[in-house]
């Protein structure tokens, strides 16, 4: 790869460009090159998406006001990632 007269700021913008940044989540369908790691913690989960139901429990505390527009969304969210799975 020749990059002549390109300076850093081009080469982050066409590595950026070029492989997609997973910090707020995201999903594959195949082989992708992809940067991870680049949230602000430096932690990330990657697992195959057949694991996900076989993670076990973990207690989750939530403070704050959820609404029924929320519960909502979260359970139709997870209904369809069970379909998806099976």
């Amino acid at each position: 790869l020749i990059l002549g007269g390109v300076g850093a700021a081009g080469v982050t913008a066409l590595f950026n460009t070029l492989v997609p940044s997973f910090a707020q989540g995201g999903i594959t369908n195949g082989p992708t090159l992809a940067m991870v790691g680049d949230n602000p913690s430096g932690k990330e989960l990657m697992i195959p998406s057949e694991m996900w139901g076989k993670m076990g429990t973990q207690r989750i505390e939530v403070t704050g006001k959820i609404g029924h527009r929320e519960i909502y969304l979260a359970n139709k969210i997870y209904d369809e990632r069970l379909r998806y799975n099976t």
